[in-house]
């Protein structure tokens, strides 16, 4: 049975950095492109025992994975349809505060949360030096970054909470946990 990895954090926790992390350090990950999309609809990897990993959404921007993917329906379909291939890796905020999608994820595939528990004042930092690297300036108010990240935690105790499995670490025990569970 394939394994389901959904990495969770609020915007700036590192979601998008630890997906792309897992992507450059194995080089055998190639881009898979679909109609009328300018960047990749995904990323698949074929190990030398032919194990394959599929990585959801591009990341050739800071923010990536599922959040380039406006449709919550296609994110799960995609999911849905690249675990009867293989492991499958995905993440976004669109995605982060889900409750019962990924609940029936988890009854018919072997799914595993990756909480990345950065705090409020680190994600405001990241996304600070997002803006700056774009040459914005930074959040007048961080209201809502506080909100969701308050949403994702608690999504993700809820989850727990059902039975759902949830690892919760620092950027690079998350990072270490997926290498391990996806064998690579």
């Amino acid at each position: 049975m394939a394994l389901i990895l959904n990495l969770r954090g609020p915007s700036g926790s590192g979601k998008s950095t630890l997906a792309r992390r897992l992507r450059n350090e194995h080089e055998s990950f190639y881009a898979v492109m679909a109609n009328k999309r300018k960047q990749p609809l995904y990323y698949d990897m074929v190990t030398e025992d032919d194990q394959r990993t599929t990585l959801i959404g591009h990341y050739e921007s800071p923010c990536g994975g599922c959040d380039t993917i406006a449709n919550v329906d296609h994110i799960y379909k995609l999911v849905e349809e690249r675990a009867e291939y293989g492991d499958v890796i995905f993440e976004g905020m669109i995605i982060s505060s889900e409750f019962q999608r990924t609940l029936a994820l988890n009854k018919k595939h072997n799914l595993q949360v990756i909480q990345l528990n950065t705090s409020v004042d680190e994600c405001i930092r990241s996304v600070n030096l997002r803006r700056a690297a774009r040459g914005v300036g930074p959040l007048g108010s961080v209201k809502n970054i506080e909100g969701k990240h308050k949403s994702v935690m608690s999504t993700c105790a809820k989850l727990a909470g059902a039975g759902v499995p949830v690892f919760a670490g620092n950027r690079d025990q998350c990072f270490e946990q997926c290498k391990y569970l996806l064998n690579l």
